[in-house]
């Protein structure tokens, strides 16, 4: 059977005979009187290096580490904060988009006239891109998760809705005997909805500015 000889087989040994030949060279030399004031001098040096150069030297070691490590966590939490800020910014902006087209449609209401309902439906896009790619993890506050989270429920919930009567209205395919009453039911529970929606979006932009409030530019 052949023997591998490792670097780890060579380096034992030759630390062996390392260590073998040095005791030998002190038990042969230790009477001579230079070779013992010089062999004293050198241990008493290596001695006082061991006592008081390692001790420095981890403790210079260890504040460097304590350094890096407080000066990546700074960068850390500067990205995070400029991270969240910007999603904030984006969900703040989709929001006030969907609140602008609610009132819009709502503006008839004020002279006797019945919701419109617009061809671009409301919008919860950003909201999915953030949710689904994790992004909502730098947003810490609990009550705000919770704010935005009801607010585009509900959008999503009305966007729905509009979308149902839009069906109902101007494809046949799916038209009824009682269409126009359908058409009216749908609409009455749009409008009805829209108070709680608006109220939604108008908790939900509070807790965004309140939080863009606290971080800064």
């Amino acid at each position: 059977m052949k023997h591998i000889v490792t670097p780890t087989v060579v380096l034992v040994a030759g630390s062996t005979v390392l260590s073998v030949w040095t005791v030998w060279y002190f038990a042969m030399n230790y009477t001579v009187e230079s070779f013992l004031q010089g062999t004293m001098g050198s241990l008493f040096a290596t001695l006082l290096g061991v006592l008081f150069g390692v001790p420095v030297a981890l403790q210079i070691s260890r504040r460097q580490l304590q350094e890096q490590n407080a000066a990546s966590n700074a960068a850390a939490s500067r990205e995070a904060a400029a991270r969240k800020r910007s999603l904030l910014s984006h969900l703040r902006r989709e929001l006030e988009e969907n609140k602008n087209q609610i009132k819009l449609c709502r503006d008839p209401l004020s002279s006797g006239g019945q919701r419109s309902i617009l061809t671009k439906p409301l919008r919860s896009e950003l909201w999915s891109a953030f949710s689904d790619s994790g992004d909502l993890r730098f947003i810490e506050s609990a009550d705000l998760l919770a704010s935005l989270a009801e607010a585009f429920y509900q959008i999503a919930a009305t966007a729905t809705m509009e979308k149902l009567l839009m069906e109902v209205t101007h494809f046949p395919g799916i038209r009824l005997e009682d269409t126009r009453a359908i058409d009216k039911q749908i609409l009455e529970y749009i409008t009805n909805d829209d108070v709680h929606l608006l109220a939604a979006i108008d908790k939900a932009l509070t807790h965004v500015s309140q939080e863009l409030a606290k971080s800064p530019a």
